[in-house]
């Protein structure tokens, strides 16, 4: 029974490191796919019908193309608010809201604007004394009963980071540690497969402190 315990375990973990690896892969490369056949699909024939010729590679120079048009007519005033109505619409219909909420929360973890918010990679004692959980730094707040110091620490949790928790934690509980908000994700995110260079060094030497 140990053994199978064992076996079943190992497989299990083998198999959701290998999902949290492989899955991103195959979902990028189906979305550009999808881009490059959809606009391909969708402008040649406009072109061949007004010039009478195909352009190899239009699918690919068109998706680069619109998604620098989104992204520039996104970021003025106009641009949000217009795509704000529309995300608005595409959350209020049932099944599309729980697809597009969470692919846009992943995007949103992963842009540089909101990794800006994130100002040290810390580990704490969570969920009991002696384990350890690595979260991210957000902000702070002092008590005004006795000017103590508590940290707002952001959790992901591994494999879907577009889940997660705030924790506040006593200043001296935290740990702050070198390493890079990118690569804490990473590590987070390929449940402990994928670790940052001198993590021994910078992460779990801590621990021991």
């Amino acid at each position: 029974m140990g053994f199978l315990n064992y076996t079943w375990g190992w497989l299990r973990k083998s198999f959701l490191s290998g999902v949290a690896i492989i899955l991103p892969v195959i979902l990028t490369v189906v979305v550009i796919k999808s881009l490059l056949t959809f606009f391909d699909d969708w402008i040649q024939p406009i072109i061949k019908t007004i010039f009478g010729i195909e352009i190899p590679g239009l699918g690919l120079v068109s998706t680069i193309a619109i998604i620098l048009i989104t992204g520039t007519v996104t970021r003025n005033f106009i641009g949000r608010k217009l795509f704000g109505y529309w995300e608005r619409v595409l959350m209020a219909i049932p099944i599309v809201k729980n697809v597009y909420g969470s692919i846009r929360q992943v995007f949103s973890t992963f842009s540089s604007s909101d990794k800006s918010s994130f100002k040290q990679v810390v580990l704490f004692e969570y969920p009991t004394p002696g384990v350890w959980s690595l979260g991210f730094e957000n902000s702070s707040a002092v008590s005004p009963e006795d000017g103590s110091t508590w940290v707002h620490v952001m959790v992901m949790t591994s494999i879907n980071p577009a889940g997660g928790f705030l924790v506040v934690v006593p200043e001296n509980k935290v740990k702050r540690i070198d390493i890079s908000v990118e690569a804490a994700i990473k590590m987070i995110v390929s449940g402990g497969i994928i670790v940052p260079e001198k993590w021994d060094e910078k992460g779990i030497s801590h621990l021991s402190k």
